[in-house]
């Protein structure tokens, strides 16, 4: 021979199935199949796999981005709401009257849009907005401010 040797001839057991070579028995256990003789169809499962495993992170990564800028705008637009109530409030307090309600400049300090100042008497009701630019969308808040006395308490309630 010429260096090749004969697995069919072989009285050594071999590791594993001598493919194509006709007569000769796999040693795998019964049931078992190597590898290769596999269907196509579980090759590439695994990446299959971790690639989805990777999407659903970033998913879920996407996510809980999406909320924390939503109530960041949310809690900057009700600071904003609430700063400007309170100084409009103020200047109702000391006698400016109408003229309390303030600019777009006194929003833009908390980097809001003033939408609406309402005075009711005592009271100043502000509504202002907060663009949260990432997405294009805006938050609203509004917040009303006035004397103590104003504000009509619940039953048990102390001051």
């Amino acid at each position: 021979m010429t260096g090749f040797r004969s697995v069919a001839s072989s009285s050594q057991t071999t590791a594993g199935p001598a493919f194509g070579v006709r007569g000769v028995q796999s040693t795998w256990p019964p049931g078992r199949r190597p590898f290769s003789e596999r269907g196509a169809s579980e090759r590439g499962a695994g990446t299959v796999m971790a690639a989805m495993a990777v999407c659903l992170l970033a998913a879920l990564l996407v996510g809980v981005f999406v909320l924390i800028k939503g109530a960041s705008a949310m809690q900057r637009g009700q600071t904003a709401a609430d700063m400007i109530a309170l100084r409009t409030a103020q200047r109702l307090a000391d006698g400016s009257g109408q003229d309390a309600c303030p600019g777009q400049a006194e929003a833009d300090r908390y980097g809001a849009e003033l939408e609406s100042c309402r005075i009711d008497g005592d009271e100043a009701r502000i509504q202002v907005s907060v663009l949260v630019p990432e997405f294009g969308l805006r938050v609203r808040a509004s917040a009303v401010a006035g004397p103590a006395d104003a504000v009509p308490l619940e039953e048990g309630s102390a001051r």
